[in-house]
């Protein structure tokens, strides 16, 4: 479904949208962070979204270490 097809007549109050967007956040995370598109991730397993979520994770413990390193000369 096309989202220009939609129609947003009654929209759910905010609360709900917020609600769901902290439910799914791991997967938000992915997206918004720009490392998988929203089609990937959305049909990503749980054990999946957990494992990339672990690797982003790793990543950027990883950038911090170096640049902590690069700021100590």
């Amino acid at each position: 479904m096309k989202l220009w097809h939609l129609r947003f007549v009654n929209p759910l109050p905010k609360r709900v949208y917020k609600k769901r967007a902290k439910e799914h956040w791991l997967m938000w995370r992915l997206v918004m962070e720009e490392k998988i598109d929203y089609a990937t991730a959305s049909t990503m397993t749980l054990d999946e979204i957990l494992e990339a979520n672990a690797a982003l994770d790793i990543h950027i413990e990883n950038v911090n270490k170096a640049n902590k390193k690069g700021g100590r000369k």
